[in-house]
């Protein structure tokens, strides 16, 4: 006779999963099924009470809570990183990070800092560091600061590993030194919303990159004067075919006629990031040349109002190339020292 009855074989792999996903309670005093919750809970960190959605299990035959360890490690990282955020506290992944920064081993960190190497393996496996400890490793972010320490405290570190972490923290300070002047450089030269004097366009450090470099690569005899004129009848010569300058660039009355506000900063940011080469030349004035790799950002009648001027204007001397911009109303209606407005592209002499 046919059976309604299905029989569903286990194996005794899935018997042991079966088993394995049960906890003990200690209210039903044995093994049970169980489930897992999200319930609001608060724990207190160092006397400050930080409140989390939990995942706690529960009792499917009697509704009580069952501690789980692995699961309690987990809320605990999210309250403790709750508690880091709150306060400043550096993550163990932070304190990882400045160890790589310095090329440190825990036990050189802790050398470095008297603190220990028990102290800074704690502390990257999620034990919160005192107030005292967490200010130091913020302030050791800062290569300055660690050389700070090791000229003016010193440290446990060993002879060998002291030279090796100057020797770092040398390369480090130079590149530190270069990104800050880079960024510092950007600011003034860009920080300002676009307006008539940008030629409604925002400063693109990018583009300004590939407008230097293309003109180095065409214009011999490229001095600082002439590449200002250059650039200056670009962004001119584009806003009064197009509307709106290159660069997003300002520029200023001169008395060797108009150049960017700020042209010694934007040479130095070029210099300092490699686009270009400035050295003395034979005639006693610096020669600009570029051995960039163009990254071709700009758009195709950005190159093609830039190639005009080069081709127009490319082989005046810097001499001349004065002269003509002192003719421009551009030069002649405004006062030294004064931001030209792109309004006077209007009556440039080019034409695209």
């Amino acid at each position: 006779m046919a059976s309604d009855v299905s029989v569903q074989r286990v194996t005794g792999l899935e018997r042991k999963v079966l088993w394995m996903e049960r906890l003990f309670c200690y209210s039903c005093e044995r093994l049970v099924p169980f489930e897992q919750r999200t319930v609001q809970e608060t724990y207190s960190v160092r006397g400050e009470d930080i409140t989390i959605s939990a995942q706690v299990n529960h009792c499917q035959e009697c509704g009580e809570q069952i501690f789980h360890e692995e699961l309690d490690r987990k809320n605990l990282d999210i309250v403790y990183a709750e508690f880091r955020k709150r306060r400043g506290i550096v993550s163990p992944e932070r304190i990882r990070s400045i160890r790589s920064q310095y090329n440190l081993s825990q036990r050189a960190l802790g050398r470095l800092l008297r603190l220990g190497e028990i102290t800074i393996h704690r502390y990257e496996n999620g034990s919160l560091p005192s107030d005292a400890h967490n200010e130091l490793l913020i302030l050791i972010e800062n290569p300055l600061n660690v050389k700070k320490l090791l000229d003016e405290v010193g440290s446990d570190l060993s002879p060998s590993e002291e030279a090796d972490l100057r020797s770092l923290l040398g390369v480090l300070l130079r590149t530190e030194t270069q990104k800050l002047f880079v960024e510092s450089a950007k600011k003034l030269l860009g920080d300002y919303s676009p307006t008539i004097y940008s030629g409604f366009a925002k400063f693109n450090p990018d583009k300004v990159k590939e407008m230097v470099a293309l003109v180095c690569n065409n214009v011999e005899g490229l001095s600082k004067t002439k590449l200002m004129k250059m650039l200056f009848y670009s962004d001119f010569l584009h806003f009064k075919g197009y509307g709106v300058s290159i660069s997003g660039l300002r520029y200023a009355h001169l008395p060797y006629g108009p150049a960017v506000h700020g042209w010694n900063t934007m040479l130095a940011w070029l210099e300092r990031e490699g686009i270009i080469e400035i050295s003395p030349s034979e005639q006693d004035w610096d020669l600009i040349t570029s051995s960039w790799d163009l990254e071709a950002v700009m758009e195709d009648s950005e190159v093609e109002t830039l190639g005009t001027v080069i081709k127009t204007l490319g082989t005046l001397s810097a001499s001349a190339l004065s002269d003509l911009t002192h003719l421009e109303k551009a030069y002649r209606e405004t006062k030294k020292g004064d931001l030209i407005s792109y309004e006077y592209a209007l009556d440039l002499s080019l034409e695209i």
